[in-house]
Protein backbone atom coordinates (compact mmCIF):
# COMPACT_ATOMS: atom_id res chain seq x y z
CA UNK A 1 0.00 0.00 0.00
CA UNK A 2 1.21 3.34 -0.93
CA UNK A 3 2.13 5.41 2.11
CA UNK A 4 2.77 9.07 1.40
CA UNK A 5 3.91 12.05 3.54
CA UNK A 6 1.79 14.03 5.90
CA UNK A 7 1.73 16.55 3.40
CA UNK A 8 0.62 14.39 0.65
CA UNK A 9 -2.02 13.14 2.68
CA UNK A 10 -3.41 16.53 4.15
CA UNK A 11 -3.27 17.73 -0.03
CA UNK A 12 -5.61 14.58 -0.35
CA UNK A 13 -7.80 15.31 2.15
CA UNK A 14 -8.25 19.01 1.07
CA UNK A 15 -8.85 17.92 -2.70
CA UNK A 16 -11.63 15.24 -1.53
CA UNK A 17 -13.11 17.50 1.07
CA UNK A 18 -13.59 20.06 -1.88
CA UNK A 19 -15.21 17.49 -3.97
CA UNK A 20 -18.09 16.30 -1.10
CA UNK A 21 -18.17 20.43 -0.41
CA UNK A 22 -18.14 21.50 -3.94
CA UNK A 23 -20.53 18.51 -4.94
CA UNK A 24 -23.28 19.27 -1.94
CA UNK A 25 -23.47 23.25 -2.78
CA UNK A 26 -23.80 22.29 -6.72
CA UNK A 27 -26.96 19.73 -5.70
CA UNK A 28 -27.78 22.39 -3.22
CA UNK A 29 -27.99 24.95 -6.26
CA UNK A 30 -30.09 22.39 -8.66
CA UNK A 31 -32.30 22.63 -5.67
CA UNK A 32 -32.67 26.22 -5.24
CA UNK A 33 -33.20 26.42 -9.08
CA UNK A 34 -36.10 23.93 -9.26
CA UNK A 35 -37.71 25.57 -6.26
CA UNK A 36 -37.08 29.07 -7.95
CA UNK A 37 -38.68 28.07 -11.22
CA UNK A 38 -41.75 26.73 -9.29
CA UNK A 39 -42.30 29.41 -7.07
CA UNK A 40 -41.46 27.63 -4.37
CA UNK A 41 -38.76 29.54 -2.59
CA UNK A 42 -40.73 29.32 0.87
CA UNK A 43 -39.62 25.58 1.27
CA UNK A 44 -35.88 26.23 0.29
CA UNK A 45 -34.84 25.29 3.51
CA UNK A 46 -35.32 21.43 2.87
CA UNK A 47 -32.24 21.73 1.09
CA UNK A 48 -30.25 21.60 4.24
CA UNK A 49 -31.33 18.23 4.60
CA UNK A 50 -29.75 17.02 1.04
CA UNK A 51 -27.28 15.34 3.07
CA UNK A 52 -29.66 12.75 4.81
CA UNK A 53 -31.15 12.72 1.40
CA UNK A 54 -28.42 11.51 0.34
CA UNK A 55 -27.83 8.91 3.28
CA UNK A 56 -31.60 7.44 2.76
CA UNK A 57 -31.18 6.92 -0.96
CA UNK A 58 -27.74 4.94 0.13
CA UNK A 59 -30.00 2.62 2.29
CA UNK A 60 -32.60 2.45 -0.25
CA UNK A 61 -30.45 1.28 -2.72
CA UNK A 62 -28.62 -1.70 -0.52
CA UNK A 63 -32.41 -2.69 0.54
CA UNK A 64 -32.84 -2.80 -3.17
CA UNK A 65 -29.72 -4.94 -3.73
CA UNK A 66 -30.57 -7.54 -0.76
CA UNK A 67 -34.85 -7.41 -2.13
CA UNK A 68 -33.12 -8.65 -5.78
CA UNK A 69 -31.42 -11.55 -4.50
CA UNK A 70 -34.04 -12.50 -1.15
CA UNK A 71 -37.09 -12.01 -3.75
CA UNK A 72 -36.03 -10.98 -7.43
CA UNK A 73 -39.96 -11.59 -8.34
CA UNK A 74 -41.44 -8.90 -5.56
CA UNK A 75 -41.67 -5.67 -6.87
CA UNK A 76 -42.54 -2.37 -4.67
CA UNK A 77 -44.05 0.10 -7.13
CA UNK A 78 -44.80 3.96 -6.55
CA UNK A 79 -47.67 6.22 -8.06
CA UNK A 80 -45.15 8.92 -9.39
CA UNK A 81 -47.06 12.40 -10.24
CA UNK A 82 -49.78 12.20 -7.82
CA UNK A 83 -48.64 15.76 -5.46
CA UNK A 84 -51.26 18.66 -5.56
CA UNK A 85 -48.29 20.67 -7.40
CA UNK A 86 -47.75 17.86 -9.78
CA UNK A 87 -47.89 19.00 -13.66
CA UNK A 88 -48.80 16.08 -14.52
CA UNK A 89 -51.55 15.82 -12.36
CA UNK A 90 -52.89 18.84 -13.47
CA UNK A 91 -52.02 18.07 -17.25
CA UNK A 92 -54.27 14.82 -17.03
CA UNK A 93 -57.22 16.68 -15.44
CA UNK A 94 -57.48 19.15 -17.95
CA UNK A 95 -57.01 16.46 -20.69
CA UNK A 96 -59.73 14.66 -18.96
CA UNK A 97 -62.21 17.74 -18.86
CA UNK A 98 -61.41 18.67 -22.23
CA UNK A 99 -62.00 15.04 -23.48
CA UNK A 100 -65.07 15.01 -20.99
CA UNK A 101 -66.63 18.47 -23.02
CA UNK A 102 -65.89 16.73 -26.53
CA UNK A 103 -67.57 13.57 -25.44
CA UNK A 104 -70.48 15.57 -24.64
CA UNK A 105 -70.61 17.93 -27.91
CA UNK A 106 -70.57 14.57 -29.83
CA UNK A 107 -73.79 12.95 -27.91
CA UNK A 108 -75.74 16.28 -27.88
CA UNK A 109 -74.63 16.26 -31.81
CA UNK A 110 -75.78 12.45 -32.13
CA UNK A 111 -72.48 11.74 -33.89
CA UNK A 112 -71.66 9.51 -30.80
CA UNK A 113 -71.05 6.02 -31.78
CA UNK A 114 -72.95 3.13 -29.74
CA UNK A 115 -70.42 0.18 -28.85
CA UNK A 116 -72.63 -2.82 -28.79
CA UNK A 117 -71.34 -5.71 -27.34
CA UNK A 118 -70.76 -9.04 -29.53
CA UNK A 119 -73.12 -11.28 -28.10
CA UNK A 120 -73.23 -13.83 -30.64
CA UNK A 121 -72.19 -17.55 -30.09
CA UNK A 122 -68.22 -18.00 -30.03
CA UNK A 123 -67.52 -13.74 -29.89
CA UNK A 124 -65.92 -14.56 -26.33
CA UNK A 125 -63.86 -17.49 -28.19
CA UNK A 126 -62.85 -15.30 -30.92
CA UNK A 127 -61.94 -12.86 -28.27
CA UNK A 128 -59.62 -14.97 -26.27
CA UNK A 129 -57.79 -16.50 -29.42
CA UNK A 130 -57.47 -12.87 -30.68
CA UNK A 131 -55.58 -11.84 -27.26
CA UNK A 132 -53.24 -15.00 -27.14
CA UNK A 133 -52.53 -13.89 -30.74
Amino acid sequence: MWRGDSASVVILAAVYGMTVVIGYLTSAFLGWLGLLRRGLLATAWILLLTPVHWLLLSLAAWRALYQLAAAPYAWEKTEHGLAKSSLRAANMTRSLVELERYLSALKEAGELPTLVPDVSPGAAQRRRSRVAA
